[in-house]
């Protein structure tokens, strides 16, 4: 897969590592993106034991996706391959929807379990 050593060279790594993962998972991109951001944000809460409300596994995945779409901008930039800013704008909803509704749900269920225990005054 190794194209040489240098910032291109790893952007065509990487973007031959997603088209081989797509294509090996019999998967489009947009479900890679789904499925990634999901399994990053899950494993990034239990290596950092952080609960599932918290927001640095969801600042990972943002920036990783950031990474992401960095790489395919460069990409465009340099070889001419087709970007679109919808599509950009698809891959980053498809990749934090999951993640985003993780945390609201456990900090809303968070904020409710602390309202039941609060003392009335």
């Amino acid at each position: 897969m190794s194209h040489g050593h240098g910032w291109f060279d790893m952007v065509l790594d990487w973007e031959a590592a997603k088209d081989w993962l797509s294509s090996e998972f019999h998967v489009s991109h947009a479900v890679l993106h789904i499925h990634l951001g999901l399994a990053i944000y899950l494993l990034t809460s239990l290596v950092l034991r952080r609960p599932l409300g918290s927001l640095i596994p969801w600042l990972v995945v943002a920036a990783l996706e950031l990474a992401n779409e960095t790489s395919d901008f460069v990409r465009y930039y340099v070889s001419a391959w087709p970007w679109t800013a919808t599509n950009t704008i698809e891959d980053i909803v498809n990749t934090l929807f999951w993640p985003t509704v993780l945390v609201m749900l456990f900090h809303r269920q968070r904020a409710a379990a602390a309202a039941k225990i609060a003392p009335l005054e």
